[in-house]
């Protein structure tokens, strides 16, 4: 097990970055089409699209350039996080015969996967506001809708527009309805006496049901409530009311707006499913020629690697904040992924915002550092890159390039006669592989299976060898934030295989380490009443906290939008926190991921198993006449049994909960 963690850092991850893997299968591509309601980026030619210039003049300027360029056309300011592809979760990990319930912005969405074999989401949330006519709320009221002067009001909070429906409401007696447009949002509003009510992002329109606990109906592939067995298709509209008195009564209720589902558009790349959250016709348009934030190589068969997922207990920001700061591996992931004696300056310097946007990956706004090495032994050979791309996308990329200098050329006279033991000729490793095995401090033997492996992957001299971090961070709600991770390689990417679920074991732990911290962390934050004060609250003099200086000095002018009636609170600050709710394994990982649900299952059927025989074998031991070696070799059976149980309800455990505590592990 040491000779495989040397092996890995040594040759592949002396990046030190935040989350630390042992190559793992890389998981079968999923050749699921793009939904048929959504065109993706023409310009991969997945799907072909005729673009008009009617339709191109519909686009802001920011989705021409997209449609122009490929480029994700966010503005530097003020991006409107509801038109942006948010992944959500690793395809492999969904359940095709029931649906499946996520948040993203602070609204529930539910995702199932229809007849067509096509993954959908729709809303699985109503929002209400409520006001009484007459009744005077000004600029600073909730969103929803109000009355000013005798005026209707729809205030939306996707971007902060008002619409004025001057009386529209006011003259009109007894119960109506109307549906109305504001900014990208559709509302319906309605008068029952004197109260008005209006909402959008609904439930199951018949009574608000959950539709994120209904089913899929399998042999129509549509969504089901579960309440009352309403069905509605891929496209939202309802197919299915059980209880209607006809046909033409069934019919009629069907073809009402107020029927129907709010769809979001969906993609499908790289084995995660993708969601775009503006669901209203213009939305819909921008969807289609905007790209996903999506790394190209995470497709590639060269590379190895898996998607991890878990659901975190504090904010969006501060989880970028953590996942961009690699000063804090050799502390709070000590004896993890690296320790103290490691630590040491970071000589990181960032890319000008310009220079950032047209370097990276999508042509996003964030932050770009350049090259810089991993510690002191590499620091003469700076190979790593870090990158936020707004507004989800956070990645390391380290290059290995072989680089075929003399400098970089590391004679082995002084292994040669171990070398000749093993009838192996005297050898020059060239590169920067080579060189990070000659130089990671490590025991000759170690070193040695290094450089054969090295010897292995490096004979195509023009081979690029790349290590991947890539993190997709989605702002669930607030305080709350999901994490979509892999790394990957293309080189050594056959060594040292463990199935998925034990990895994702290894990456709790590096996660765990750093949940309380960054929840208590977060709490502080709470406590600084404005952003654009944050620095003067904070003490940063080094060079490490040049990622953090520019993904705040991004993040004041772009924090979420949340949905309607949703607002950030500072209340957090004030309760005391939960332990258990903090280092939560199953509600935040294990009931989502398949690999450890089936791990979980077969440990606990197991562990039954295992009780079980004991608990037969003490019978039979009982049975058996006393001191008879049989009787012994059943009760020595039945211990060994109780054992083996005992130790399978540890294995659980890992997947529920483990406490970490620094001041334990980290002395």
């Amino acid at each position: 097990m040491r000779s495989q963690k040397w092996l890995v850092l040594a040759a592949a991850l002396p990046l030190a970055t935040w989350a630390f893997h042992m190559p793992s299968p890389r998981p079968a591509s999923s050749s699921a089409a793009t939904p048929r309601s959504v065109a993706t980026n023409p310009r991969r030619g997945e799907i072909g699209m005729t673009i008009t210039s009617d339709y191109t003049n519909k686009l802001s300027s920011h989705e021409q350039q997209a449609l122009a360029t490929g480029k994700v056309p966010f503005p530097s300011e003020h991006l409107d996080f509801r038109r942006v592809w948010w992944p959500i979760y690793p395809v492999e990990d969904l359940m095709p015969d029931r649906p499946t319930r996520v948040e993203l912005l602070a609204e529930a969405v539910v995702i199932w996967r229809d007849a067509d074999k096509q993954w959908r989401a729709a809303l699985d949330r109503r929002y209400c506001q409520q006001s009484a006519l007459g009744e005077t709320w000004y600029g600073s009221a909730p969103s929803g809708i109000f009355v000013i002067e005798g005026s209707l009001h729809v205030s939306c909070a996707c971007n902060g527009a008002v619409s004025s429906l001057q009386n529209l409401l006011a003259s009109r007696h007894g119960n109506t309805d109307l549906d109305v447009k504001c900014c990208s949002c559709d509302w319906s509003v309605n008068r029952v006496d004197t109260q008005l009510n209006a909402s959008n992002d609904v439930r199951c329109p018949h009574r608000m049901a959950p539709l994120s606990e209904g089913y899929v109906d399998p042999e129509e592939g549509r969504l089901a409530c579960a309440y009352h067995g309403w069905q509605f298709n891929g496209d939202g509209k309802c197919d299915k009311i059980p209880q209607a008195s006809s046909e033409n009564a069934a019919m009629s209720a069907m073809a009402s707006r107020r029927s129907c589902l709010t769809t979001l558009p969906t993609r499908q790349e790289t084995g995660l499913l993708w969601i775009w959250r503006d669901g209203s016709p213009e939305g819909v348009e921008a969807s289609e020629v905007t790209p996903t934030q999506a790394i190209p190589q995470m497709d590639d068969p060269e590379y190895d690697g898996y998607w991890y997922m878990r659901d975190l207990p504090y904010s969006y920001d501060v989880l970028i904040e953590n996942l961009g700061d690699p000063a804090h591996l050799p502390f709070a992931h000590n004896k993890l992924i690296s320790n103290h004696k490691r630590a040491g300056p970071i000589n990181m310097h960032m890319e000008t915002p310009d220079d950032a946007a047209k370097l990276n990956l999508h042509g996003s706004p964030g932050y770009l550092s350049k090259p810089y090495a991993v510690g002191a032994f590499m620091g003469d050979l700076p190979n790593v890159r870090l990158a936020f791309e707004a507004p989800t996308l956070l990645y390391y990329k380290a290059t290995l390039v072989l680089l075929h200098t003399s400098s970089l050329c590391i004679k082995t006279n002084m292994l040669r006669p171990i070398f000749l033991f093993l009838s192996m000729p005297q050898t020059d490793f060239t590169g920067m592989l080579g060189e990070l095995v000659e130089r990671f401090p490590v025991a000759a033997p170690l070193k040695m299976l290094g450089r054969m492996l090295v010897k292995r992957e490096t004979k195509d001299p023009n081979k690029e060898q790349l290590v991947w971090v890539a993190a997709y961070i989605v702002p669930t709600a607030p305080g709350r934030s999901r994490l979509i991770t892999r790394n990957a390689r293309n080189f050594l990417t056959g060594f040292g295989r463990v199935p998925r679920f034990k990895e994702h074991l290894r990456q709790h732990a590096v996660l765990d380490s750093d949940n309380i911290i960054l929840n208590l962390q977060e709490r502080e934050y709470n406590k600084i009443p404005e952003q654009s004060k944050f620095e003067s609250k904070v003490f940063m003099p080094t060079e490490s906290d040049g990622a953090i200086r520019a993904f705040r000095s991004w993040f004041r002018k772009n924090p979420p939008q949340w949905a309607p009636g949703v607002e950030e609170t500072r209340e957090r600050a004030l309760a005391p926190p939960n332990r258990r709710q903090l280092l939560d394994r199953f509600n935040a990982h294990t009931k989502n991921c398949k690999a450890c649900r089936d791990a979980l299952r077969q440990t606990q059927q197991k562990r039954k198993g295992s009780l079980a025989a004991s608990a037969v074998l003490l019978v039979v031991a009982a049975i058996l006449p006393g001191g008879s070696r049989a009787a012994v070799a059943a009760a020595a059976a039945a211990l060994a049994a109780a054992s083996a149980s005992y130790k399978l309800k540890q294995q659980e455990q890992q997947f529920h909960f483990v406490d970490y505590v620094h001041a334990e592990r980290d002395v």
